[in-house]
């Protein structure tokens, strides 16, 4: 990377998954240290000139419940593993699961799943809550047609 963009540096999930779903990039001046990966997250320490560093782990969870349900576990230990009780730590990222029923695209589902709360459970656990979304809820279109 170095070659075509000077001055930044990148990691990805590519020797723990074929099709290395995560890519993190950051300029020279960030301090970036990878901490865990897998599959599903990449955990690093980042430090920002001047600042405190905090960790940040950056997340693609697979679409099969038991997959998803394999990352919280794997979240778990790494708030342990890194005694993140005690650090700044940041998840972010798609986890093909919501976490209320407001964030469901049809009006008609108004109740919690299990899905929902196990993710909220291990958020819980790890003393993390949910920044709930603000803006628009559907940013793609299907089709040809506009449909959302």
């Amino acid at each position: 990377m170095n070659k075509t963009c000077r001055g930044w540096n990148f990691t990805s999930n590519h020797f723990e998954d074929v099709d290395g779903r995560i890519i993190l990039i950051w300029k020279d001046y960030v301090a970036v240290r990878i901490l865990q990966q897998s599959r599903q997250s990449v955990t690093c320490e980042i430090k920002l000139h001047g600042s405190s560093s905090f960790v940040f782990t950056a997340i693609y969870t697979s679409k099969e419940r038991e997959d998803r349900r394999d990352l919280w576990v794997e979240l778990l230990n790494i708030y342990h593993t890194f005694s993140l009780d005690t650090t700044p730590w940041v998840l972010g990222g798609d986890f093909n699961q919501i976490i209320h029923p407001a964030e469901y695209s049809l009006p008609d589902v108004n109740s919690f799943s299990l899905d929902m709360m196990e993710l909220r459970d291990c958020l819980t656990q790890m003393g993390l809550y949910d920044l709930r979304y603000q803006g628009t809820l559907y940013t793609r279109l299907i089709g040809n047609h506009g449909t959302r």
